[in-house]
């Protein structure tokens, strides 16, 4: 999730092309956890981007402000 939130923000030509040539080369090499994470990620990232503006803002707020907790329930889920 902290990298869909990442990619989000930046979200450019340069982090496009990095997000789909690790996932490429995860697949190259048969990485199926690579590839599992690859594809979870964008799944996120295209459930941040779809949000409207006031629910993101929601969601991001939530999501920054539980990033000091231990406690994982705290994350708010995508």
């Amino acid at each position: 999730m902290d990298s869909a939130v990442r990619d989000w923000l930046v979200s450019n030509g340069l982090s496009d092309r990095r997000r789909a040539s690790w996932a490429r080369l995860a697949r190259e090499q048969g990485d199926e956890q690579a590839v599992a994470r690859s594809e979870a990620g964008a799944r996120a990232l295209r459930r941040l981007a779809s949000m409207g503006e006031e629910r993101r803002r929601v969601w991001l707020s939530r999501y920054f402000a539980s990033r000091g907790s231990c406690d994982a329930r705290e994350v708010p889920r995508l």
